[in-house]
């Protein structure tokens, strides 16, 4: 469980009912004495308070001890668009282009939530203003853009979206950095793009504080965002009766211009033959769909090391065909090294069901 006041107030950490709270604060105080009911609670809070008392750390050196078995990673900046710099309310005022989001990172969930609030002062280019925003977060293990729905005909547009970026290590977010790339989106749908906002993850608050950051006008980060269409949560299990088991358990950040109906189809292929498939139900108007549906295929006679599993994300239509939203391939034919770590932590611990989330992708085939 973990719960915060604030950035200057006390962070907590540590597990209901089975164990003895563990209290760390910005600076030694009595607010973790305040909260503690339970006498053997208090007991451990006395020890724990005493530590901080004889030696006071900052809320991100505590944090560290925490999560200190974590591995760190390098620090990565390959791109050339300088880091962008807090605006004042005077500035956004003033007619400076700029994007305002918060972060907010959730160590139990090893996940980094932004939510995109919205871009002020575009260009006027004249027509109409349709815009969009590509969200990066990027070290050296991690590259991953999400995609913004499309704002219509403002200058200042609205966005108030949230996205996940799972799998983030905290002892990694000191060498990440996160950029926003606005694009303008022409109505014969030709993409241009506006300006880049960057900023460093040890420069920001990541307790949810709004940041309001400067735009570079023109310049471009150069990788391609219209790759990453989303991600999905995914557990497997491979049993010894030759049996593979798994389930569909939610995706996130599906990548639309308008709210998809989606679901998911599982195909198995054996030696890159088609050998079944399986789907999950339609989740109406939703980027961030739940399912956690089973399904379940016998391999029985099939090297297990020769088995792929293609996961499709469609957007349902009632009377035209469903169009797709995003794939990965989990095993044999994988092209990521996602879908196969997860394949072969899946037959190395036998019995065990292992989960991993998946980053989907458009252009991925057999």
């Amino acid at each position: 469980h973990v719960e915060y006041n604030s950035p200057q107030n006390a962070l907590t950490i540590g597990r209901h009912n089975s164990m003895a709270w563990l209290w760390m604060c910005c600076q030694p105080c009595q607010v973790c004495w305040a909260r503690c009911t339970d006498k053997q609670e208090k007991k451990y809070a006395h020890v724990e308070y005493n530590i901080l008392k004889e030696a006071p750390l900052t809320t991100m050196q505590k944090l560290n001890q925490v999560v200190q078995m974590q591995e760190t990673a390098n620090v990565y900046l390959p791109h050339s668009v300088p880091m962008a710099s807090c605006v004042t309310s005077a500035a956004v005022n003033s007619g400076e282009a700029c994007v305002q989001f918060s972060l907010y990172y959730d160590i139990q969930r090893c996940a980094l939530d932004v939510q995109l609030i919205e871009v002020y002062n575009l260009p006027d280019i004249g027509g109409k203003c349709n815009s969009k925003v590509y969200v990066l977060l990027s070290s050296i293990k991690l590259e991953r853009w999400i995609e913004s729905m499309v704002s219509s005909n403002s200058q200042n547009p609205v966005f108030n979206q949230t996205f996940e970026f799972h799998g983030v290590l905290f002892s990694e977010l000191k060498d990440m950095f996160i950029a926003f790339q606005i694009h303008h989106y022409s109505s014969n749908n030709s993409s241009n793009i506006f300006g880049v906002a960057k900023m460093l993850l040890k420069d920001a608050d990541i307790y949810g504080a709004c940041t309001t950051l400067g735009i570079t006008l023109g310049q471009k980060i150069k990788q391609d965002p219209s790759k990453n269409k989303g991600d999905a949560l995914l557990v497997i299990t491979y049993k010894e009766n030759h049996i593979l088991e798994g389930s569909v358990i939610k995706a996130t950040n599906l990548s639309r211009n308008t709210l998809p109906d989606p679901y998911v189809q599982i195909e198995m292929f054996y030696k890159n033959q088609h050998q079944g498939e399986w789907k999950t139900s339609v989740k109406n108007r939703t980027t961030t769909p739940v399912y956690n549906e089973p399904f379940q295929f016998d391999i029985s006679g099939a090297d297990i090391n020769d088995v792929s599993l293609r996961i499709t994300v469609y957007n349902h239509h009632k009377i035209r065909s469903s169009t797709v939203i995003g794939r990965v391939v989990l095993g044999h034919a994988s092209h990521t090294e996602s879908g196969r770590d997860h394949w072969m932590h899946m037959v190395q611990q036998c019995g065990q069901p292992v989960s991993y989330w998946h980053m989907l992708t458009a252009d991925l085939t057999m």
